[in-house]
């Protein structure tokens, strides 16, 4: 905020102090120029201010026009309350004064930079002229007619009118002249030319320049024409800047002259006289010095592109001499590989004639109109013509019969190849031999253009495709029987599928009745039971319970298969499922002497999924982990993570929080070769009559199926002997 206001404070300090300070220097210069009035008036020759004032404003923008009119309204309270006037008298013009000084630089500087389209207008004539003319005669006469009727006005004295208006128009159309030109030019950086002989001739010209001067006012105004040669001198030979130097001086020398009394005539006529001249000496001076920068310019200008011309033209001669050369050496090498082409050309037309007589590929050669103008060796023989019998024979009804045997038109594809050769460089096509036999062959199509870009000739290149095409069809046909074959075997296992899918009920009713008849026997409800045949019971109701759960998992597969399982989502406490699950495999693992570790991230919490599904898949792979683990532990680990997303899962797709179970132990490890078929049904890593541990199959297979049913996934990775380590994860929130 600090930062803020300080450079809000900076940005109000810099053009607040300008404008005091513009204003302070306008009031010096209009008390100043009062001093150099002309007898006891307080008319000036020159008023300095309407220069600064308008160079002010042309500089540094409109922006200032608040200093100019400060700085004049207090100037011209100052000069009326000297001469007399009562503050009820001198406030108001001095108001409306100071509005047409400042009126007088904002519209001259605005018609200036309108209509002379530049920044400087001491750059061209054009912007003089516009600076002389807008500047200095024009807008000069707004400050002039306010002034002078503010001043009559206060004193109520109109007599005086025109001598006084003319006084102070061309008062500040002299200053204007003078001093704006300078302070624009500093401003602008326009420095001034210095000849050859340098600062020497400078100083004997203006040494020449103040003499005359001297001698002109101080003498008679009838030798003013002495001042016009050194004046010209400069203008010519030092450019702007030390022509605008030139004008100040002479006029401060004609206005000190004019105060100190000195001229033939009286005060008045040696004023007018004194600002007309000053007014002409500015204008014709100016003038030069600009016309004689501009043809400065122009002259370096012209001296520039003629020189660019110039280089340009040579660069155009060296190239066009180089390309010339490059052209003359590479017509000798065409000529010369010209020559070795025609001693080659016959040696090598023998050579391609064998080589085409002898490819074992077809090549002809056919007009637009179908005639044949070329048949080789093996395209005879292919055909079974003889050379006689086919040259000059049309192509169509010799080896390429007008339909196929598939009705589409060979004669209109002939038409397409001639008028469109482009599209048809290869083609395939029936064709028919002289004995009548079809067969197949694809073409190569290349067009043979004349000069005028016409299609002369047609060169064909073909090779047999019949073998090839009999194989498609054949291959055609087998993909179609197998595909029949394959939606009768889809159709078969959708059947098998839907068949064990409504089956549930009627395979696992008896099953449920023989587990819960032999749990009443066995625990005496219906009478006493030996030991023996407890043990018998026993191995009953394990059966039983070992079939339940075969049959529980044929039809989850079959189920999951058929499309027709589904699985539901509900908020439920995974702390809870997990620790009920722990608890119903602990005694398994007590049993064998292994130690099942549990550690549960503490995010763990409250989970939105299938809270049977996902028990069953918990409880299936700590089961197995628990079965194939003879020593050490079985540990399981949950965690909560951010960003998750299914391996499968489009690239589109954003990552959602998940609940990761990893499920390892240090039991038998899985083999490389095992791993990739971990997961398919009926598929076991122990396998055979003699292996240990009974099961399915299924276990595996069912609990990837549901984990990517509740949108997450189940990995393995495995060490043999080392041990195993399953990977259960799903989004935290299922959307079903």
């Amino acid at each position: 905020m600090n930062g803020k206001n300080t450079n809000s404070r900076i940005d109000w300090f810099k053009p607040g102090l300008m404008i005091l300070i513009t204003s302070a220097v306008y009031l010096a210069a209009a008390r100043l120029s009062l001093l150099l009035a002309v007898g006891n008036s307080n008319a000036s020759p020159v008023w300095p201010p309407s220069g600064i004032a308008f160079a002010v404003i042309f500089l540094w923008g409109y922006r200032m026009s608040p200093a100019i009119f400060t700085g004049a309204f207090i100037a011209n309270i100052l000069a009326l309350q000297s001469a007399g006037f009562a503050p009820a008298y001198y406030i108001i013009p001095s108001f409306f004064t100071a509005a047409g000084n400042m009126l007088e630089s904002i519209i001259g500087t605005y018609l200036i930079k309108r209509f002379s389209g530049t920044e400087n207008p001491f750059d061209n004539i054009k912007g003089l002229f516009a600076f002389i003319i807008y500047g200095g005669l024009f807008c000069t006469l707004i400050s002039a007619a306010v002034g002078v009727c503010s001043y009559c006005s206060a004193a109520g004295n109109w007599s005086s009118f025109r001598e006084l208006w003319l006084t102070w128009w061309l008062g500040d159309a002299a200053g204007i002249l003078i001093v704006s030109p300078i302070i624009i030019m500093i401003k602008k950086r326009v420095t001034g030319t210095v000849p050859g002989s340098g600062l020497s001739e400078a100083a004997v010209v203006f040494f020449i320049l103040t003499a005359s001067s001297v001698i002109v006012f101080r003498n008679s105004y009838q030798l003013a024409y002495v001042v016009i040669p050194p004046m010209l001198w400069i203008a010519l030979r030092f450019g702007r800047v030390y022509s605008a130097w030139a004008v100040l001086l002479v006029s401060g020398i004609a206005i000190i002259s004019a105060v100190r009394g000195a001229g033939s005539a009286g005060n008045d006529v040696s004023l007018l006289l004194i600002q007309t001249y000053i007014g002409i000496i500015s204008i014709i001076t100016l003038c030069l010095s600009v016309l004689s920068h501009e043809r400065s310019e122009s002259d370096r200008s012209l001296i520039s592109i003629q020189k660019q011309l110039r280089e340009n033209l040579e660069e155009i001669i060296r190239e066009r001499s180089a390309e010339l050369v490059r052209i003359n050496e590479r017509l000798i090498r065409k000529i010369e590989e010209q020559e070795h082409t025609e001693r080659a050309l016959s040696s090598s037309e023998i050579k391609y004639r064998d080589l085409v007589e002898s490819v074992n590929s077809i090549i002809l050669r056919w007009r637009p109109d179908g005639a044949i103008t070329f048949f080789n060796t093996y395209a005879r023989k292919f055909f079974r013509f003889s050379e006689p019998d086919v040259t000059g024979m049309n192509i169509i009804g010799t080896i390429v019969p007008e339909k196929e045997s598939s009705g589409r038109d060979l004669k209109q594809l002939m038409d397409d190849i001639v008028s469109s050769p482009e599209k048809y460089l290869f083609s395939e096509n029936e064709n028919i031999r002289q004995d009548g036999e079809r067969v197949w062959i694809s073409w190569t199509n290349k067009p043979v253009y004349d000069e005028s870009g016409s299609v002369a000739e047609i060169l064909s290149v073909g090779n047999d495709i019949t073998e090839l095409k009999k194989a498609e069809e054949f291959l055609q046909n087998t993909l179609k029987e197998l595909t029949v074959a394959k939606e009768h075997a889809e159709a078969a296992d959708q059947l098998k599928s839907a068949f064990l899918a409504t089956m549930s009920h009627e395979l696992r009713t008896p099953l449920n009745s023989i587990i819960g008849f032999t749990g009443i026997i066995l625990q005496g409800l219906a009478g006493p039971l030996s030991e023996e045949q407890k043990k018998q019971m026993s191995m009953v109701q394990n059966s039983a319970t070992h079939l339940l759960s075969l049959i529980n998992d044929v039809l989850d597969i079959s189920k999951i298969e058929a499309g027709q399982f589904e699985v539901y989502a509900e908020p439920f406490d995974l702390r809870s499922v997990i620790e009920k699950t722990a608890a119903a495999l602990k005694p398994a693992a007590v049993k064998k002497g292994i130690d099942l570790i549990i550690n549960v991230s503490d995010d763990v919490g409250e989970i939105v999924s299938d809270k049977r599904r996902v028990d069953q898949v918990l409880l299936n792979l700590i089961q197995n982990a628990v079965k194939f683990t003879d020593r050490g532990n079985v540990t399981l680990s949950v965690d909560v993570i951010q960003d998750y997303a299914p391996s499968g899962a489009d690239k589109k797709s954003e990552p959602v929080p998940a609940v990761q179970f990893r499920v390892s132990d240090t039991g038998i490890g899985i083999q490389p070769y095992d791993l990739s078929r971990l997961f398919q049904p009926f598929r076991q890593v122990d396998t055979g009559i003699a292996r240990k541990n009974e099961g399915t199959g299924l276990g595996l297979a069912i609990c990837r199926r549901l984990a990517g049913l509740m949108g997450g996934e189940v990995t393995a990775e495995s060490e043999w002997g080392r041990g195993s380590i399953f990977t259960f994860t799903i989004p935290v929130e299922k959307r079903i």
